[in-house]
């Protein structure tokens, strides 16, 4: 068990009540869950029930590059830039903010479900959607407070948290170890307040608290104290005009004490969380079956072995990184040099390769497709279209069988196969009536993401304690 350090006898109460809460409602040691939504299931934040199959491809795209232009800007920002570091001072973190729409299940490819407060009146708890992302640590979702005190809020579906109405809702102190913007020398009288400026300039303020959140079993309900962000002030989240978010906030994962994951191992969960996507175009319509998000043991995952790899550790950072060695394209090796610091993310889409490899990998899938008589062509994106860039003809009647898996070689000898139906994407070209197989892997100048279309159909555990990715292919469809 993981021991968190104490200044006083008089900064344990609030870790203690949280801790009492978990002990008397008995934990069960296979784990908890919380339901996760794809984007283009009818239950999800983001689902438009008018939109095609390519213009669900091309919202992917969007969200995806606009993901990938927040996080480069974080990691690499210019010289002139005033910004500081996303992991200095500051405190701020990752934008899941994708330059159209709030980084709330529209911007993000899954969100979770999650249930929160205890309430004397009406339902137990509340219920609300996050957004799933790994790239930042902080739980939080709006509350009733941004509608006071010229605080503002970006619109939403389900009504702001109404914290005050909760009975089991207790704000940190300023002393307590989980507050994260606690100065130097905390003031054990004054509430715990954050503020959070992610990359793009949005920006959320508020205050820490505990509350119940209510989490699933196999068999049951249980009731987890956990530490959040009750946020009184939201600028600067970019909403379609006249739609209001069905995301409530952001479910952080990243490497941090502040994440759930982090929380829920000194509650004796285990440090490690895992989840399974279905298809993220939903291409067969209605509503899919629901997958979990798991935090410790999911008692499903024994029967299988698992490829594994270690994450590459950077001090001060959310984000969880591998090590690509090489990559295959059906059983042709690309020659191409090591990659490092490839981003395994929820909250981009598509996936994006160091360009070098990049064209590699194109030049070696070039080959392959000459071999088998089918003649590529080259998409250019520009302001107006965000199409694929590198897409091939498609005949009639053709499936993806045709299509090669690309193998992803990581570092420690795991494998990591993406299916045909995962690396590309049938995509219309409407005025000539023709179709193309394009590929969902795009070149960057700077950085590499595996991406959650190319996560689909495949079990993720996320080792904390460990330090490692371990990874499965499986039917996510029927996966727990």
């Amino acid at each position: 068990m993981t021991k968190i350090p104490f200044s006083s006898p008089m900064n344990l109460i609030p870790c203690l009540i949280l801790l009492l809460i978990t002990c008397m409602i008995s934990i069960p040691s296979e784990g908890l869950r919380l339901t996760l939504v794809p984007p283009y299931s009818p239950e999800s934040p983001a689902y438009l029930s008018n939109l095609t199959i390519s213009k669900k491809i091309q919202k992917l795209i969007n969200q995806s590059k606009g993901r990938a232009q927040v996080l480069n800007s974080s990691l690499f920002p210019t010289k002139n830039s005033n910004q500081t570091s996303p992991y200095g001072e500051s405190k701020r973190i990752f934008s899941p903010i994708d330059g159209t729409n709030l980084g709330g299940a529209s911007g993000y490819a899954y969100a979770a479900k999650i249930g929160i407060g205890q309430f004397k009146n009406g339902p137990l708890y509340k219920t609300y959607y996050l957004s799933l992302d790994t790239g930042s640590t902080l739980t939080w979702l709006q509350c009733e407070k941004c509608q006071t005190g010229g605080n503002t809020c970006f619109p939403q579906v389900d009504p702001l948290y109404e914290n005050s109405l909760s009975t089991s809702y207790e704000p940190l102190m300023e002393n307590n170890p989980m507050c994260i913007s606690a100065p130097p020398n905390p003031n054990p009288n004054k509430l715990c307040s954050y503020d959070i400026e992610y990359a793009d300039g949005a920006q959320t303020k508020g205050q820490m608290a505990s509350e119940i959140f209510t989490f699933e079993t196999t068999y049951s309900t249980q009731l987890v104290g956990l530490v959040f962000g009750c946020g009184f002030d939201q600028k600067g989240f970019r909403v379609k005009e006249g739609v209001p978010e069905k995301a409530a906030g952001i479910l952080g994962l990243g490497r941090g004490k502040e994440a759930f994951h982090m929380q829920l191992d000194y509650r004796h969960i285990g440090l490690s969380f895992s989840y399974c996507f279905q298809d993220l175009l939903n291409q067969g319509g209605g509503q899919q079956r629901p997958t979990y998000l798991y935090f410790g043991e999911n008692p499903h995952d024994y029967p299988f072995t698992f490829q594994e790899t270690p994450f590459q550790v950077v001090a001060n950072n959310p984000l969880y990184y591998v090590r690509l060695i090489s990559i295959n394209i059906g059983n042709i090796p690309v020659t191409m040099p090591p990659v490092d610091k490839v981003i395994i993310d929820t909250g981009s889409s598509i996936s994006y390769l160091f360009k070098p490899a990049y064209e590699s990998m194109v030049k070696t899938l070039v080959s392959w497709l000459n071999r088998r008589r089918i003649p590529p062509r080259i998409l250019h994106s520009n302001d107006l279209t965000d199409d694929p860039t590198f897409c091939f003809a498609k005949k009639p009647n053709q499936g993806y069988g045709i299509l090669p898996t690309i193998h992803f070689m990581l570092e420690g000898d795991g494998e990591f196969k993406i299916a045909p139906e995962q690396g590309f994407v049938v995509w219309k070209d409407d005025p000539q009536g023709e179709e193309y197989f394009c590929l969902m892997i795009e070149p960057h100048d700077t950085l590499s993401i595996i991406g959650a279309f190319q996560q689909v159909n495949h079990k993720f555990i996320y080792d904390i304690g460990r330090n490692k990715l371990l990874f499965l292919n499986k039917n996510c469809a029927y996966a727990h």
